[in-house]
């Protein structure tokens, strides 16, 4: 969907300005817009009864936009953070996150992963699997978390950014959710979260609804076999942003009010009501962030080509990876009122036919040297660049905020291309192979 009307004003007037300063290509944050999302979650929910942040908790999704600077300004809201790798834990620690603010959502998780999660005095842990119990040597944190997976009791409301929970490789199925959590009272935790996430990027809050009560019908079981009283049920993320101009926004005010009615039911039938948690990314920093780039060619072939000075997949990998069925973002050209519409691809350079921004889009008819401009770029993009054939990512990131612009990301050289090339060779000696003389055919 296009930038806010207060984005626009803020950003575009001076976009000319910004590029001859910078060079193209960068992203811009908008940190007000951002602010005012966070503010706008948080009362939301606090006019449910879910006071923040002893009743509600939002840990903002790191691998959505991992810059520090944007982590800091998310930090000092009062948001928590989720990390699904060791270099997510060590940047929330290093902006000053507390182990109680951290959630560490893992999976494949390997033991190096684990002792990062558990060290500097720890984080909530969210086990992926029951025998991911095994990575930790002795007693148990005190709080535990599981990511549970529905399986076959959940065949709608998923998409394929996670996958059917009956097919994919996240979480601990219904069968083995009891005895995760047995296992882990007998291996000293005393308090206990509740988690899944079965789908990303959803705008109709009816399904994200069925997740909660989904939960909540599990903290029954836990309850009625275990004992368990859980501490907190959180949601995930998956709380998605309106992509397409015609897209219907998620509707934040009727969700926070199906889930008030789902847990005041629930707390009859518990004789307790947990924390609500949620690890929102997109929703928080998605329509925050454009990406800017600037056209220099336009190849007419049997069909029209505009091609920037950017690559897709070293900026913004989504239409790549989710091509035909998503990965859209809106696309403007700057400053082109009143010009004729035609039908264009939006292209890079790396040698891939995939390689585009847009496919047969109608847009303003483009000139070499206009400025053009992507939406909906403040999450999931920088983060999910690559650098096929040699590009650097070469994508400047800057953060817009009271009036004045920054530089919070420079763009990649050839020298950071090329840096871990230039290492000790730590040589080894191989014993030669044994020759075996091979069998002689048998006539």
């Amino acid at each position: 969907m296009p930038m806010s009307k207060g984005f626009s004003r803020r950003l575009l007037p001076q976009l000319p300005e910004i590029a001859r300063h910078y060079g193209t290509p960068f992203f811009v944050y908008d940190a007000q817009g951002i602010r005012e999302t966070v503010h706008e979650l948080i009362e939301t929910f606090a006019s449910c009864g879910f006071r923040h942040p002893d009743q509600f908790q939002e840990f903002f999704a790191v691998k959505a936009l991992s810059n520090p600077v944007i982590l800091t300004l998310l930090h000092d809201l009062g948001l928590g953070f989720d990390c699904s790798s060791p270099a997510e834990l060590k940047f929330v620690r290093q902006i000053g996150a507390k182990p109680d603010q951290i959630l560490f959502t893992s999976n494949n998780t390997q033991s190096f992963e684990m002792a990062e999660a558990l060290d500097h005095g720890g984080a909530i842990i969210n086990f992926d699997d029951i025998k991911h119990l095994r990575l930790v040597n002795g007693k148990l944190p005190s709080l535990v978390c599981f990511r549970y997976n529905p399986g076959p009791k959940r065949t709608t409301g998923y998409n394929a950014i996670i996958g059917a929970p009956a097919k994919c490789k996240y979480g601990v199925p219904d069968e083995q959710i009891v005895e995760a959590y047995r296992q882990a009272i007998e291996r000293g935790a005393t308090e206990f979260g509740l988690h899944t996430m079965i789908v990303s990027n959803e705008r109709d809050y009816r399904s994200m609804t069925a997740t909660a009560a989904l939960l909540l019908n599990v903290a029954t079981r836990l309850q009625r076999e275990l004992g368990i009283k859980l501490k907190f049920i959180n949601l995930g993320g998956g709380i998605g942003i309106p992509y397409r101009p015609k897209d219907e926004p998620f509707n934040l005010p009727s969700f926070a009010t199906e889930i008030r009615n789902l847990f005041d039911e629930a707390a009859h039938q518990l004789g307790y009501q947990p924390k609500l948690y949620l690890e929102c990314g997109r929703h928080i920093t998605g329509p925050h962030g454009v990406f800017i780039a600037q056209v220099v060619n336009i190849k007419e072939s049997y069909e029209t080509f505009i091609g920037l000075d950017a690559n897709c997949t070293s900026s913004i990998m989504r239409p790549v990876m989710y091509y035909p069925d998503g990965g859209y973002h809106h696309i403007s050209i700057a400053a082109s009122e009143g010009r004729e519409q035609v039908i264009a691809n939006v292209v890079g350079s790396v040698c891939e036919d995939r390689e585009r921004f847009a496919w047969n889009r109608p847009l303003p008819k483009a000139q070499i040297g206009d400025l053009v401009v992507m939406h909906d770029c403040g999450a999931h993009a920088p983060q999910m660049g690559g650098r096929y054939n040699n590009r650097p990512l070469e994508c400047q990131e800057l953060l817009l905020d009271n009036g004045t612009i920054r530089r919070i990301r420079r763009a990649e050289t050839f020298a950071d291309l090329t840096a871990t090339l230039h290492c000790d060779p730590d040589r080894i000696e191989l014993n030669p192979r044994r020759e075996i003389p091979c069998p002689t055919p048998t006539p």
